[in-house]
């Protein structure tokens, strides 16, 4: 204990000698004011090697105590010093591992932040890097790989909006929604908000008095309005995205207890990867899940279930059901007057095929039992007519001779 304790005091001694550029410290030096240290503060009196000073100097160096000290050796003034003027060991208190996993965070934002052009994040970063003094090999990649946005329109205003939310200020923008004319909008900054790979801006609507979602990839033009910024203490992003799926708040929309039936390997799939957080399960089939919600119904949660098609099935309530199925039915329609011809013919032809089988099946059975019957009637007309005869011959059998009889009656 009392070695380790010793040690920390000579790297703390060693750090303020570094700091401190007014004069040479070559090990000598060192050692001797490590030796000054120790004695005032702990009572020691030693002399210190040439070696427990190196051994100290590379410690430091290597990072083993999480401080990575940029120490180099000046040739010239013969003297030990940081290459960094504002490093010291009391700044970057962080073990190796907690380094190295930081440099993997880092690594993973300067990715977001050149995808996503936020380039005050990145100057950030390259703060952090230079500060903690994050030795990293070259060509290192990041573990951890977002998917990356191909929605260029957009990105452009993000660092802009993200200044200005920062900065407070109410913007005025010029805004072309798809299919519609250019409008402008009075706006006070509040949240950027990515889904799907689209960004959407969140803020007051000063001339409508409501909380207005903006794509960013829609916004035309964006300059600082003259009007102060307005916080609206009701906005709160946690209740605002609590109850929808993705971004879009349907005016008036209500919450809503939504049961959706999945089928086969789709319910698995859902149950791993919730639509909702209200997700839960209402009921297990032997081939399908009932998934139950709570949430408000919008344009993104039609549009999921849709990506379903026919594996699952909404069950309640009845109009986001009906609505579901007509815009099924609509885009069956779409698909079935887009069938090329020898498509058609050859399903026809397939049908037509399964159909002759199913037909001549039907009429060899069919003949099967007909034929049946008539072996079965042709056997009881013979046997009817073996019967007559019998009969018959029995009958001529039994009758008397008439010449016979005549005889008789003479005598």
């Amino acid at each position: 204990m009392a070695t380790n304790l010793h040690a920390l005091i000579r790297h703390r001694t060693i750090d303020r000698c570094l700091r401190d550029r007014s004069q040479p410290w070559n090990w000598k030096r060192l050692a001797e004011e490590c030796e000054l240290t120790l004695n005032e503060d702990m009572g020691v009196d030693c002399t210190l090697s040439r070696r427990t000073i190196m051994y100290d100097i590379n410690h430091m160096k290597e990072g083993i105590l999480g401080y990575h000290a940029p120490i180099v050796y000046d040739r010239g003034r013969k003297s030990y010093q940081y290459s960094d003027v504002n490093f010291s060991i009391n700044q970057a208190p962080l073990s190796a591992k907690t380094l190295e996993e930081l440099d993997q965070v880092l690594l993973i934002l300067r990715q977001f932040s050149g995808q996503e052009k936020l380039e005050g994040m990145g100057s950030v970063i390259a703060k952090l890097e230079h500060g903690l003094n994050i030795q990293r090999d070259e060509g290192a990649e990041p573990l951890i790989h977002f998917e990356q946005s191909l929605n260029a329109p957009g990105q452009k205003w993000l660092d802009i909006l993200y200044q200005h939310i920062k900065k407070k200020e109410c913007l005025s923008i010029t805004y072309r929604a798809f299919g519609k004319d250019i409008s402008h909008h009075i706006v006070s900054p509040y949240i950027l908000k990515e889904y799907n790979n689209r960004w959407f801006l969140f803020g007051f609507n000063h001339q409508d008095e409501y909380i207005q979602n903006l794509a960013l990839d829609r916004i035309q033009e964006v300059r600082k309005s003259l009007k102060s910024f307005e916080r609206v203490k009701q906005f709160d992003p946690d209740v605002l995205f609590n109850n929808i799926v993705g971004v879009t708040l349907p005016e008036k929309g209500k919450v809503t207890h939504i049961l959706m039936e999945a089928f086969g390997n789709q319910a698995k799939y859902i149950q791993t990867k919730p639509m909702h957080k209200s997700q839960h399960i209402h009921k297990e089939k032997k081939n399908s899940i009932i998934f139950s919600y709570h949430l408000i119904p919008n344009f993104e949660l039609e549009s999921k279930i849709l990506a379903y098609a026919d594996l699952v099935k909404v069950i309640q309530p009845i109009d986001l059901r009906d609505k579901i199925a007509a815009r099924l039915i609509a885009a069956a329609i779409g698909y079935a007057e887009q069938l090329n011809e020898p498509v058609i013919k050859k399903n026809k032809m397939k049908k037509d095929k399964k159909s002759n089988k199913e037909k001549k099946e039907k009429r060899d059975k069919k003949n099967s039992l007909k034929k049946k019957k008539s072996t079965a009637t042709d056997k009881k007309k013979k046997s009817g007519k073996k019967g007559a005869k019998g009969a018959m011959k029995k009958k001529q059998n039994n009758k008397p001779d008439k010449k016979k009889s005549k005889g008789k009656k003479k005598k």
